[in-house]
């Protein structure tokens, strides 16, 4: 049995039943369309829309160049057109508002704010995957200008730096003219 036969039989299948109407009328598009030996326009249609359900976003120029896209020539010849210009006319890419993009990254950052628990900004930069950017160009992102101003912004802890983890003593001058006669004294803590 031959693709168009089968074609065929599954149309008249479907038309006993009477159901999916959508689909039997696409079933005769792509018959007639058999042998599948020229880039219809309804064939480059289905094959980005097809690409885009497989994959969840719009196909890129490099794209074209795998199976199941035309040819960047058969762009050029059927529209006139290069492959960008018929790719921005048709196929405009989903870019996220500004909006998104800032709820994004600053969900991302606040994620791994309370992940390293970082005592400063350097700490946090130091230490944040690389996919997360860095602390200024969130608080950029939300019009803020220090790092306690960003935190307290998006209504996060501050962490304390811990000097048991690392083994630092703090020490603390005290003076007293009362006690000592004006002699100072250092005192551990």
């Amino acid at each position: 049995m031959t693709r168009k036969q089968a074609l065929a039989l599954a149309i008249q299948v479907l038309i006993e039943n009477g159901t999916h109407e959508a689909a039997v009328e696409t079933l005769r598009t792509l018959s007639d369309e058999l042998p599948l030996d020229r880039w219809t326009d309804a064939a480059i249609r289905d094959a980005v829309e097809q690409f885009i359900l497989d994959r969840g976003r719009p196909p890129t120029v490099t794209d074209f160049k795998r199976r199941g896209l035309p040819p960047h020539t058969v762009i050029r010849n059927r529209y006139g057109v290069s492959l960008r210009e018929w790719l921005d006319a048709q196929v405009p890419a989903v870019r996220p508002s500004d909006e998104a993009q800032r709820a994004a990254l600053t969900e991302a950052f606040r994620e791994e704010y309370l992940r390293l628990r970082p005592t400063s900004a350097k700490g946090f930069d130091r230490q944040r995957r690389k996919v997360v950017r860095c602390w200024y160009t969130v608080a950029a992102r939300n019009s803020c200008h220090t790092w306690r101003e960003l935190l307290t912004k998006l209504h996060l802890p501050v962490y304390a730096h811990d000097a048991s983890k690392t083994g630092s003593q703090l020490t603390v001058k005290v003076v007293s003219d009362l006690e000592l006669g004006g002699k100072e004294s250092k005192q551990p803590v």
